[in-house]
């Protein structure tokens, strides 16, 4: 019986979704900080969607 969890696979396509969503994250909040307008869509849909959908590509197999 092996004491190591298993390793999850990453695919391109999850890779390449992670990345993308964490790019558009990190440009958003970076252009919140001089348009405090952005800050309203990015605390409610952007962060929040961005963090969820994360974490459900992380526990896909």
């Amino acid at each position: 019986m092996s004491l190591q969890p298993p390793v999850l696979k990453t695919t391109s396509f999850k890779f390449a979704t992670a990345s993308l969503l964490q790019y558009i994250d990190c440009v958003w909040f970076v252009f919140g900080l001089y348009i405090p307008l952005l800050w309203l869509p990015w605390i409610t849909f952007i962060q929040p969607f961005t963090a969820f959908f994360l974490v459900i590509l992380c526990t896909l197999r």
